[in-house]
């Protein structure tokens, strides 16, 4: 599940060092970042965005995404008890109505 980025900068990775990752913005703004804070992976040429959220933003969107799965789990619940009581009711000769 994706979590919209509102406030988000588009980055490439310009250059790795063990020490720092230089970023370069699309108006070519180059930012300096600790490279402990990137995965070791990591390459120059890859792109990235910089996300900025507030607490009360990331809290909303997890909110969301809880209540969607909570509805997917119950969801799937409600499926699998229907099936079984149509499977039980063709058993007795009955219909569920």
């Amino acid at each position: 599940m994706d979590i919209p980025l509102p406030f988000a900068l588009d980055v490439t990775v310009q250059e790795v060092t063990p020490e720092r990752v230089v970023l370069l913005t699309s108006d070519r703004q180059r930012l300096n970042w600790p490279a402990d804070q990137f995965p070791a992976d990591l390459t120059p040429g890859t792109k990235l965005q910089i996300a900025v959220a507030t607490d009360a933003f990331i809290e909303q969107e997890r909110e969301k995404i809880a209540k969607t799965l909570l509805n997917q789990i119950l969801g799937a619940g409600e499926e699998k008890s229907s099936d079984s009581a149509s499977t039980s009711s063709k058993k007795s000769g009955t219909r569920k109505l």
